[in-house]
């Protein structure tokens, strides 16, 4: 445990949101993400840790190149999800990136496959997230479940 956390490196996580997912392509989310648009000026920009949530653009990246130009993240359902390695049919899954319009809501992947936007009082999975630091090699694996990357 104490070695694993030598290969993370703390990292900046943007706090920026939008209004709504439709019609919202992955390069356009990637931008609110990292922009200074807030529900309330007096939450921060940006948050500095070791692990974090996935961004909807980190999802819609997932998918290549022919997802993420041409297909918005509320329409990833449409076939891009079964191109996607981040996309899990079983579970629901918390960003880190709120909605705009208020509060209490927040952009989450649905068991479907699209990006939506949903209240946060609701149960549902989150997938940490870190960067590695530029020294960390991976050594062997595929990135599967069932061969995982070793790195040192």
């Amino acid at each position: 445990k104490r070695q694993a956390k030598s290969y993370i490196t703390t990292s900046r996580y943007y706090l920026g949101g939008y209004n709504t997912s439709s019609g919202v392509m992955t390069n356009q989310f990637y931008a609110y993400e990292r922009g200074t648009t807030r529900y309330d000026t007096n939450r921060p920009l940006y948050w500095d840790g070791m692990v974090g949530l996935m961004y909807p653009s980190d999802y819609g990246y997932a998918a290549g190149n022919e997802c993420v130009t041409g297909t918005d993240l509320k329409k990833y359902n449409k076939g891009c999800q079964a191109k996607d390695w981040i996309y899990n049919s079983s579970e629901y899954q918390w960003t880190i990136t709120p909605m705009l319009s208020g509060i209490n809501y927040a952009y989450r992947i649905g068991v479907t496959g699209l990006v939506v936007e949903e209240i946060i009082y609701i149960d549902m999975s989150l997938s940490p997230v870190f960067y590695l630091t530029s020294t960390t090699s991976i050594t062997s694996g595929s990135g599967t479940q069932d061969d995982p990357y070793l790195v040192s």
